[in-house]
């Protein structure tokens, strides 16, 4: 792990500790009725001068990402107490957008590889902002989408649409750069026409008129697969519209050329993959005992049928899908085959024997892993309903690596949902060896323990605790296992709570070197801000003095370094999502609420340790939503398009 990525570990892990435990505010020491709303009211009135405050820091900072996300977040916090002032803020957050837009581009920042990997990693500020108003006033998201498109954007968009209505010219692309500088412009384009759509979409939940005339302005600049989620809310309104409609999206997609169009081939794939795919089996009748006199029956809604694509239109689709995979070259089609010929056999039985012709020539260009990406992929797409996890297991060997350990996990949660667990465990061990395997077997013990926590049979989870190999896996468990405990909320279960917690502690350096180490401290902090919160405050401390170094040290160096996105002018970006690494810093937010109503000034006061300004001012912001809300900086906004930063470890600022 390189030093910013270690840094912005150290930043997210170090005050905000895991929702793993989400339910445990009510384990907190209990309260008389009116000494509880009081607690409450105080700390909520807090919280709001908390943002006040944090708002007018956050003028002060040099990015205008910076202080366009915090306006837009505390709009967002605000909106159900004061939607005046949270419209003012989402403006101010537009204005910063706006602004932004007629400054000079960093050259140093748009090389072709970054422009790619920023296009797709789905993290644009303005995107995050537009998403975040929408949520609350798709109207007004509508309005600010059009006033903060960049004028480069809107270029692209137009040159777009005029590419489509030429005939074909041959590929003068001629390097990998200009190739990937082409793809991305066109993904930013599609994303745009996306996000159009689906702020169209919620503005119009109530007016199918309005909602079909946007929905046609919209498809003179292209197609994405927001519009069947149009199609279906106008459905609900006025089904003969709604099929009229989707006659015209449908002329749109037949008239794409999937050779060229990759998206356009991609919204093909999803049409048919969501429209054509197996019909669900229909409800089993309620037996008669559910219909008898006091037992609730299910309400539903006669009046508007489902929203169904004509049969001649999937065909349709399927016939020029089949058509490009005939023509396709090996790389393009490969992944393909595996996904989409269950549906192709569906609806054009008579191109499948050309269809499985051209598919084992192909796949005798690809290696051996390939061909077994291949099978995995079109099974995650059917969602393995049809695998067997034992199959899953002994095909797990075959798979590149990287998805080996995905593989296993899905197994290993199916056949504990089938109560397999021994026998999933002797499958893995006959596995062959490697970290993939070993991990497996770890997550098999983990969700064991994690299961038997929740049943309450504590002594069993213990058990299963003490022969899990790895120690971060076991301080995790054994943190849950001490939270339920503490539930009991006796004397005896509580002394037994302590004594587990110690248990964990011991496996635990305090004295963190790594990534891995400062969420072991956080996992006890999360423990015993539960279980005795006075313990958890000595804990962090030490850690923040470690952060300010780190920190510090990272910011010099990303002056040094024109790829680095974590800090710009010296200040730390605040970043719109908190995957990493294939882990949620949302499972890090709600015991940082449980320190807040232990002791609120001690809790401020840790945040004051922090030397930097950007830092506290993200810190801070994400103490006033912890108490205010569930989420954790911009998660649980719609996203669209479907795209998480993931171990690149960097934010993408692509505007």
């Amino acid at each position: 792990m390189n030093v910013s990525r270690f840094a912005f570990v150290f930043v997210l892990l170090l005050l905000v500790c895991s929702s793993v435990f989400a339910q445990t505010a009510a384990t907190t020491p209990s309260l008389p009725n009116p000494e509880k709303e009081k607690a409450v009211k105080e700390l909520e009135t807090n919280a709001l001068d908390l943002i006040n405050q944090v708002t007018g820091d956050a003028t002060a900072l040099k990015n205008w990402e910076n202080r366009a996300l915090i306006a837009a977040l505390a709009g967002d916090l605000l909106w159900e107490k004061d939607k005046k002032r949270a419209r003012e803020l989402f403006r101010s957050a537009a204005n910063e957008l706006v602004q932004a837009n007629n400054q000079p581009v960093d050259k140093s920042k748009t090389d072709s590889n970054m422009m790619f990997f920023a296009a797709f990693s789905d993290t644009s500020p303005r995107r995050t902002i537009l998403r975040t108003i929408a949520d609350h006033d798709a109207d007004l998201a509508l309005q600010f989408l059009l006033d903060t498109r960049p004028p480069k954007l809107q270029e692209a968009i137009n040159a777009q649409n005029v590419l489509k209505a030429q005939p074909a010219q041959p590929n003068q692309q001629k390097n990998i750069n200009d190739i990937m500088s082409g793809r991305a412009q066109q993904y930013q384009v599609q994303q745009e026409i996306s996000l159009e759509q689906s702020f169209a979409s919620k503005a119009a939940e109530q007016d199918p008129k309005k909602a079909a005339k946007l929905l046609r302005d919209s498809l003179a600049k292209g197609v994405t697969f927001e519009v069947f989620n149009l199609l279906e809310k106008i459905h609900k309104k006025d089904a003969e519209l709604a099929k009229q409609l989707t006659g015209e999206v449908i002329q749109k997609i037949l008239d794409m050329d999937f050779s060229k169009d990759e998206s356009g081939r991609s919204i093909g794939m999803q049409f048919l993959m969501k429209y054509g795919a197996k019909k669900s089996q229909p409800k089993t009748p309620a037996p008669a005992a559910a219909t008898k006199q006091n037992q609730p029956t299910e309400k539903t809604d006669d009046k508007t049928p489902e929203f169904k694509v004509d049969e001649k239109y999937l065909k349709d689709v399927a016939t020029k899908f089949a058509d490009y995979l005939l023509q396709a070259n090996g790389f393009e089609s490969f992944i393909l085959f595996g996904s989409m010929m269950p549906t192709l056999e569906k609806y054009v039985p008579e191109k499948v024997p050309q269809l499985k012709q051209k598919q084992a020539s192909v796949r005798k260009q690809m290696p051996p892993e390939m061909q077994a990406m291949e099978e995995s992929f079109g099974s995650m797409m059917d969602n393995n309903t049809d695998k067997a996890p034992e199959k899953m297991i002994a095909d797990a060997a075959k798979l590149p690596s990287f998805v080996r350990g995905h593989t296993y996990n899905q197994a290993i949660d199916k056949m504990i949902e089938a109560g397999n667990a021994d026998k999933a465990r002797g499958l893995l061990q006959s596995a062959p060896e490697g970290k993939e395997r070993d991990d497996a077997l770890a997550y098999l013990d983990s969700r064991l323990a994690e299961n038997a926590i929740e049943k309450g049979n504590l002594d069993e989870a213990q058990k299963i605790i003490n022969q899990i190999g790895s120690d971060t896996k076991r301080v995790e468990q054994l943190v849950g296992l001490a939270i339920g405990f503490h539930k009991k909320n006796t004397k005896e279960s509580h002394e037994t709570a302590l004594k587990i917690m110690e248990d964990a502690r011991r496996l635990v350096n305090e004295f963190a070197e790594n990534k891995d180490e400062v969420a072991g401290v956080l996992r006890l902090a999360a423990g015993y801000a539960v279980i005795e919160p006075d313990r958890a405050f000595p804990l962090l401390s030490p850690l923040i003095e470690q952060a300010n170094d780190v920190i510090n040290a990272t910011a010099i160096l990303a002056k040094y370094n024109k790829r680095e996105t974590m800090f710009k002018q010296g200040e730390m970006l605040l970043p719109q999502t908190f995957s990493y690494g294939g882990g949620n810093f949302s499972r890090y937010a709600r015991e940082l609420k449980i320190l807040a109503q232990t002791d609120y000034g001690r809790t401020k006061n840790l945040i004051e340790q922090f030397r930097r300004d950007d830092v506290r001012v993200l810190l801070k912001m994400l103490l006033a939503q912890s108490i205010l809300s569930d989420k954790i900086g911009f998660e649980g906004t719609s996203n669209f398009a479907g795209f998480d930063s993931g171990e690149g470890g960097s934010i993408m600022i692509a505007n």
